[in-house]
């Protein structure tokens, strides 16, 4: 029995849809349970590209600053993956991502990534404006404070490093 070319049409059609089907669904499937790797992922995307302009430029500090966290957030984004870590763990790890991702973003001077107690990103259609806004806030507090806390840990370390040297040369 021969096919008209209607028909071969439409079944190619439909198998296109299956596929484009399966695919969106394998797509949401995964976004809904990993959206924190997705986050990662974009994350170090991103920086790749501002890790690259700040070699070109000799930026040396902060290029090796980024470069740093890219590798924390390469090896953390590996065990989310890997999905044997227990609950706590699961938690205080992406406690320390996101952390690190919105301090990242504070260095490099990009957009802040305002989130929730439990550090999901916070959908600007089903949360308040004010509730953002708070929530801003505070973020932008925990990262200032971060920041300064580094660099006194930085200043410190300068410090002693002086002190080291000028006994080791004086004695």
């Amino acid at each position: 029995m021969f096919k008209t070319t209607n028909q071969v049409k439409d079944q190619a059609k439909q198998q296109d849809y299956y596929h484009s089907e399966t695919a969106r669904n394998r797509e949401n499937i995964f976004s809904a349970e990993m959206p924190l790797v997705q986050e990662v992922t974009t994350t170090l995307r991103e920086w790749g590209i501002i890790w690259r302009q700040l070699y070109t430029a000799s930026k040396k500090e902060k290029y090796h600053q980024v470069r740093s966290m890219m590798f924390d957030l390469m090896e953390w984004r590996s065990q989310l993956l890997s999905g044997t870590l227990p609950k706590d763990e699961l938690k205080e790890l992406k406690q320390k991502v996101t952390s690190r991702i919105d301090y990242g973003n504070r260095i490099l001077e990009l957009d802040l990534v305002v989130r929730d107690e439990n550090g999901n990103i916070m959908d600007p259609d089903e949360t308040s404006v004010i509730s953002l806004f708070h929530a801003h806030e505070e973020a932008t507090k925990q990262i200032s404070e971060r920041i300064k806390e580094e660099m006194v840990l930085l200043s410190l370390f300068t410090d002693m490093f002086v002190i080291l040297k000028n006994i080791i040369t004086c004695g």
